[in-house]
């Protein structure tokens, strides 16, 4: 055989071998992740816990609003949305959740409900 037949058997293999591994790199293995836990990591996603014994839940953003759900210490919850609120010279940041509003001296906040969820059943020991 020649040098360049050589040389092209060779590439004829590499090219196989590379298909073969390309394929074998493709195939289901039969494991699937489970992704439950990290769904709600991202940074956008605040959680909170209720740090306190007993929490009402507000209709609005204020201490003189109607209470219309109430919460537990180590309950945690989504975070919805914050609201900045002046009320007698005082400014006080609210949390929104889907249950209504918690002054943030009821909750701690956390990245993600992975953290939340720690920190509620360390709450619970």
């Amino acid at each position: 055989m020649k040098s360049t037949e050589k040389l092209a058997c060779y590439a004829v293999l590499t090219v196989l071998f590379v298909f073969i591994l390309m394929l074998n790199g493709c195939t289901k293995a039969g494991r699937e992740a489970d992704l439950s836990d990290s769904v709600n990591l991202a940074a956008s996603n605040q959680w909170s816990v209720v740090s306190v014994p007993y929490a009402a839940f507000k209709s609005e953003p204020s201490e003189s609003a109607d209470v219309i759900d109430h919460g537990r210490r180590s309950d945690y919850y989504e975070i919805k949305g914050k609201k900045y609120v002046t009320d007698k010279k005082e400014t006080i940041l609210w949390y929104q959740f889907e249950k209504g509003w918690l002054p943030e001296s009821s909750v701690i906040v956390f990245d993600n409900q992975l953290k939340a969820r720690t920190a509620a059943e360390s709450m619970n020991e």
